[in-house]
């Protein structure tokens, strides 16, 4: 089992939030927007970071911005680009459109992980698996890097590459894998926030 203080976490931005019109990073939601609520679910881990395309005014204290190495290459790019700089054996990586994440679920996916396993990705209700809500063994970052430089950017191609195990998740941890894609995620998303547990989620 790995253990928190051994653990990174990195909230990844290196997309151009072209289905949603906007900036999702800063899109007010709760007490703050998209971004502080991820770093809230995160704050526990001793090395944190801002990893893929973040701009000015995204500075958060004590989280580090790391740039991709392979910049325009999706995803990919960014869990590669966290797990060089981290130097812990685990990394929890989260895409920057999740905003109901809770700090329970990091802490489950920090749990689950052990060997022989490399990767722990959560499988929602509906049965879709959620790569960018997973936690990654430092020993992948190679792997990572030879799929970008071959101009392989899909994250299954390192999911193929690893062993993983797919944790099935429900009920309220289910619920903090919603990601918001696009204007009409968002308006459902504002429309149902008072039904949400928001402050269960942690």
């Amino acid at each position: 089992m790995a253990a928190v203080a051994e653990t990174a976490a990195a909230i990844l931005a290196g997309g151009n939030s072209g289905r949603m019109g906007r900036d999702k990073i800063t899109a007010p939601f709760g007490e703050g927007c998209f971004l502080t609520q991820e770093a809230e679910a995160l704050a526990e881990f001793p090395q944190r970071y801002l990893a893929g395309g973040w701009g000015e005014g995204w500075e958060l204290p004590g989280w580090q911005l790391v740039a991709d190495q392979y910049p325009g290459c999706g995803p990919l790019a960014g869990v590669q680009a966290a797990l060089a700089a981290c130097t812990g054996r685990w990394l929890v990586a989260c895409s920057c459109d999740l905003p109901v994440l809770g700090a329970r679920l990091p802490r489950l996916l920090v749990a689950e992980a052990q060997p022989p396993y490399q990767a722990v990705v959560p499988v929602d209700p509906a049965g879709q698996a959620h790569p960018l809500c997973a936690i990654y063994a430092k020993e992948l970052e190679p792997v990572a890097r030879a799929l970008l430089e071959a101009g392989q950017y899909r994250m299954a191609g390192l999911l193929d590459r690893a062993k993983v195990r797919y944790l099935p998740v429900s009920g309220g941890l289910g619920l903090m894998l919603t990601n918001i894609n696009s204007p009409l995620d968002y308006r459902i998303l504002l429309a149902n926030s008072a039904q949400l547990p928001l402050d269960q989620l942690f």
